[in-house]
């Protein structure tokens, strides 16, 4: 059974519980992986995971908190393989070129994690219609980006630009380019890395004072 902390009121799970749950979590990956979002039905991963559909309820309250807590805990493993190697490297560039291939990297190696947050984020809505995953996930994304990019500019590396505008054209750049090779995964992600590195690192960086006369020499 489900105990809870008397001192402070706050649920806790017994290592059994939390490998059940982990259990659920690795099934419903597989099967929206594999049979996209209708192979979320608590009918299928229940038969998938060969337990019975009450135990998954016991866990999860129902299928939002499912695929909510899914989600949740394949970015939690992108970023524990991310952020290490992002505060490895000292300088602004490095960062981002750390940050776009580390995540390449990752999902190049975890090709059904990448299938399963695509198939979720664009279909699992709200009460409402919203699409409330995918607007999480891109604010996340846009917050990190956003704070990496400024400290480049505060640290004199970046050039000035506007802030929400780059990082919004980096974070879909990196999904378009993951989105492609999801539907092509014969082409090499290595190759997209590389360029959009190059791509982002000219966008970004800061004129020096030589190159901008060579091309104001040129104009």
């Amino acid at each position: 059974m489900r105990s809870k902390n008397s001192l402070i009121g706050l649920k806790t799970t017994s290592f059994i519980e939390d490998a059940r749950r982990r259990q659920i979590i690795e099934a419903t990956i597989q099967a929206v992986a594999e049979d996209g979002y209708a192979g979320a039905s608590l009918a299928k991963l229940a038969a998938r995971a060969k337990i019975s559909k009450s135990i998954i309820s016991y866990h999860f309250s129902g299928k939002d908190e499912l695929l909510e807590n899914t989600v949740h805990s394949i970015y939690v493993d992108i970023w524990s393989f991310v952020h290490p190697r992002l505060i490895a490297e000292k300088s602004a560039r490095d960062q981002l070129r750390a940050y776009i291939e580390s995540e390449f990297a990752y999902l190049e190696a975890h090709r059904p994690q990448l299938l399963t947050i695509g198939y979720i984020l664009m279909n699992h809505r709200d009460k409402n219609g919203a699409l409330y995953l995918l607007e999480q996930a891109e604010k996340t994304n846009l917050t990190r980006l956003g704070q990496m990019l400024e400290a480049g500019q505060k640290s004199g590396e970046f050039r000035s630009f506007a802030i929400t505008p780059m990082a919004l054209t980096l974070m879909h750049s990196i999904n378009g380019a993951l989105g492609h090779w999801a539907a092509h995964p014969d082409l090499s992600l290595s190759d997209y890395a590389r360029e959009l590195v190059t791509i982002f690192y000219l966008a970004t960086r800061k004129e020096t004072s030589a190159s901008h006369r060579k091309n104001h020499l040129k104009s």
